[in-house]
Formats: C-alpha cells, structure tokens, sequence
C-alpha cells in the first residue's frame, strides 16, 4: 500500500463519462475505488465543458483517489452524495501517487 493509500479510508462509486448522446449522458461501466473526500472544499475552477465553452465554477467537494485519470462529467457518489466531475489531475510526490479530482 502507497503512502495516500492509508489516507484513502472512504468508498466512492464512479460510474465514468462516455459521452453525451441522445439527450442525456452516457456512462460506463461502474467502478468502486478507495478514496478521502473533503466536503466544503470551495476553489474556483475554470474549464472547458463539451461543447467547446469555458465555464467558470467553484468546486463544492475535493476528493483524493489512487489510479488512472477520472473523465470529466463522470458521476461520483460518496457518503450518500452524488457530485459531478469538474477537474482530475494527477499529483506526485516522489513519483506518481493520487489524482485530486474536483467535485461540484
């Protein structure tokens, strides 16, 4: 176990972005990952929807996950709350270690 993988003591069901069609969202496959999130995390966030618009937003959640990127637009549901994708980055320490995704 990584270092961030001791911190990581909630579950957070992702079902990740595929794309938009028909009118509604499409998602894959279910994926359940170890994670910490922080509700009441507030930062401004300036990103590009998939429509090709910048959008401005503040971020209502921060979540800290180990493995590959999340898409953007992807459902997370933790501790009873489902958040929306706005931002995934991965974050190093001495080599790559966690993303850090922002939620609204």
């Amino acid at each position: 176990m990584s270092l961030i993988g001791a911190f990581l003591n909630q579950t957070a069901v992702i079902r990740p972005y595929v794309r938009f069609g028909g009118g509604q969202m499409i998602y894959g496959e279910r994926e359940e990952r170890d994670c910490r999130l922080q509700l009441g995390f507030k930062t401004k966030v300036v990103y590009k929807n998939p429509a090709g618009s910048i959008v401005e937003t503040v971020s209502n959640a921060l979540m800290f996950v180990e493995g590959d990127r999340i898409p953007v637009n992807s459902e997370v549901t933790c501790e009873e709350q489902t958040m929306r994708v706005i931002q995934c980055e991965p974050m190093r320490g001495l080599g790559p270690s966690h993303m850090e995704v922002l939620l609204e």
